[in-house]
């Protein structure tokens, strides 16, 4: 199944002045790295969707391969990747850049048909990067470019050079650019780790390494984090790997004795592709890959920090522009999910709702830390979630030290610069709601009063009647975080303590101390239950609202009044409660929006409730044309203050 993107949308162009073209119709902020260029020092951006064999369907911040090469005008290119279609890197170029020196760095195993491919082009050289130890792969995706105007570029990318990789998949790349100078450049940090990465393809990459010597990339404050394959040994292991992500952590984010740790911190992984880490967590996720994320700040025991990853599910990958065919690029196979099944515990769905790439299968690899839900750090990376890419910590009994076993060669840059982060995914994340209870039987939400647990979640995974404890969650959460407790939210269970109480002197002895009647603005959510020994009872939910500017009590009923007789039996016992001045006052039926079906009800007092703790305004609520808050929003926000796979 494959979506129809927006036909309006122009196709590839084969034109030198393309880049030139889309200056000139898309409004970009200016650059800081050259006059005229579209690309800016030190940025993330997204590839298109569209724009190869479809019409390309903008979005916002995306650049093709044809609009980089048209930008930069490579005099001389180095292009490492796992895959290259020779015909579609070739075909991106500008026709007359087509004859530009180029360098092609595969793995040995596929140099040969790469160089069978390339025969014909005298322009093209192919290197294969050798693999010592089995199953690793040349991984890295990465583009070193030099340009007549004296200027180096290098691309960090997790597109592969094919096509499908750069029309229909959530890719990144980062982009840097330094001036060449005449002899060897002062050395920076970004410098460095380039050249340390090159120097492992030995002499293969000379003419390379050279070119980098003699060029300045002092602006630049980013730092490359890599893989090379091998068993790295002593002081050498902390330069791959997660050792090597941490050891940068820990330079950039030193150890500090005066911070509080008030909440748990939480560290996202999004991959396209995951490999075995072990039967339990400690074995690798948490015991090694965890604690290098972290740096030189571990959390601490009262408050662990919580892991989870971000890799589609089925439904994301059917629902995707590609259906089913997008999956071949997010393996994951069944042989290795059955030894480590404790993993489903802490996966999340794919959701870039609002990069507006949720249909975009994801193919880019991200790590970000967030504390106290601010994110902190950014890496983006070609590294999927494996020791393979990673690097697996162990003690080598022949040669008596500690070593990093390392299969594949990766490629990443970590960005601590907030104003630069690009994050693909939506934040909280949502985790698969498939079959949660089989995961995670203590699962749980936990917001002031209410405590939420996998069926009540399943409630508004499933479509069904919000029942009390949602509601309750709901009122808390709107009256402390939204309405700042300038509106007093009674909740279900309140609201029927109140509605049976036997007169004011009880209803005054359970909720006096709470001083409503100093509150400009009081509302009930009410339901029309009349045993009150039975949980969960009654057919239908409504909200009472009492406005002390007018001195009067609303009721907004999302099905033609049918709560009425509920609401008013509440108004009579909640008029000295409230201070209501004119106790001889009718109850005001309000016109409002009306729900379609029957099980809605919940949903329209939510959005009712909202809407009034919005601006304290009760009139807000009549003048509602549409529900803005679905089941949707309030199954990610209540998501977002759980709890669950806390390995």
């Amino acid at each position: 199944m494959k979506r129809s993107l927006d036909p309006s949308q122009p196709g590839p162009s084969d034109s030198d002045d393309v880049a030139a073209k889309k200056r000139a119709t898309v409004t970009r902020e200016p650059t800081v790295t050259r006059v005229g260029s579209v690309l800016e020092q030190g940025k993330i951006y997204f590839t298109p969707i569209g724009g190869i064999s479809v019409p390309r369907q903008e979005s916002e911040g995306s650049l093709s391969l044809e609009d980089i090469l048209a930008d930069i005008r490579p005099t001389q290119a180095l292009h490492l990747s796992f895959m290259i279609d020779f015909q579609y890197l070739l075909n991106s170029y500008p026709p007359s850049l087509r004859t530009t020196p180029m360098t092609f760095v595969v793995g040995a195993s596929d140099k040969a048909a790469l160089s069978r491919e390339c025969a014909a082009h005298k322009n093209v050289t192919v290197i294969g990067a050798p693999l010592p130890i089995p199953f690793g792969t040349h991984h890295t995706k990465m583009s070193i470019m030099e340009s007549e105007d004296g200027r180096v570029h290098v691309i960090v990318s997790t597109a592969n050079l094919v096509p499908d990789d750069w029309e229909f998949k959530t890719q990144q790349f980062y982009y840097a650019c330094g001036l060449k100078r005449d002899g060897e450049a002062q050395r920076c940090p970004f410098q460095s780790d380039l050249l340390e990465y090159l120097s492992f393809y030995r002499n293969l990459l000379t003419p390379w390494r050279e070119l980098i010597q003699s060029t300045d990339f002092s602006s630049i404050t980013d730092r490359l984090i890599f893989s090379t394959p091998g068993y790295h040994t002593h002081v050498a292991r902390l330069n791959f790997g997660h050792p090597r992500l941490a050891r940068i952590l820990t330079e950039k984010f030193p150890f500090d004795p005066s911070y509080e740790h008030t909440e748990r911190c939480t560290f996202i992984s999004q991959c396209s592709s995951i490999g075995s880490i072990g039967k339990q967590p400690i074995d690798w996720f948490r015991g090694q890959f965890l604690k290098s994320l972290e740096g030189a700040n571990p959390a601490p025991k009262s408050k662990p920090a919580k892991m989870y990853l971000i890799f589609p599910c089925v439904e994301d990958v059917r629902t995707s522009c590609q259906g089913y065919a997008g999956g071949g690029s997010v393996p994951y196979r069944n042989s290795v999910h059955v030894r480590q099944k404790w993993l489903q515990g802490v996966m999340c769905k794919w959701r870039s709702n609002a990069k507006r790439r949720t249909h975009a299968v994801p193919h880019c690899k991200t790590y970000v830390k967030f504390d106290k839900k601010v994110p902190q750090w950014q890496l983006v990376t070609s590294a999927n979630l494996s020791k393979a890419a990673w690097g697996e910590a162990s003690f080598s009994k022949a040669k008596k030290t500690d070593q990093l076993m390392v299969r594949s060669y990766e490629m990443g840059v970590l960005i601590t610069d907030p104003t630069r982060f690009n994050i693909p995914f939506d934040y909280p994340c949502v985790p698969p709601m498939e079959a949660p209870a089989n995961v995670h039987p203590n699962y749980k939400v936990s917001f002031e009063s209410v405590v939420l647990y996998i069926p009540d979640l399943m409630i508004l995974e499933n479509n069904e009647w919000f029942n009390d404890k949602i509601l309750s969650f709901i009122g808390e959460y709107l009256m402390i975080r939204i309405a700042d407790r300038k509106v007093h939210v009674f909740l279900p269970p309140e609201t029927e303590m109140i509605r049976h109480a036997k007169g004011e002197e009880e209803v005054e002895m359970f909720f006096g101390m709470l001083e409503v009647h100093l509150k400009p603005v009081v509302a009930f959510i009410v339901n029309n239950n009349e045993d009150v020994t039975r949980a969960n009872g009654g057919s239908h939910w409504s909200l009472l609202v009492f406005d002390r500017k007018t001195d009067d009590f609303y009721h907004f009923d999302s099905a033609n009044n049918y709560n009425h007789a509920a609401a008013e039996a509440l108004m009579e016992k909640s008029r000295w409660l409230v201070g209501q001045e004119d106790g001889t006052r009718k109850l005001i039926a309000v016109k409002c929006l009306q729900q379609e079906n029957g099980k809605d009800c919940g949903v329209y007092v939510a959005n009712f409730l909202h809407a009034l703790c919005e601006h304290q305004n009760v009139e807000d609520i009549g003048k509602m044309e549409r529900i803005v808050l679905p089941r949707q929003a309030w199954r990610d926000l209540i998501l977002s203050f759980g709890t669950f796979g806390d390995f």
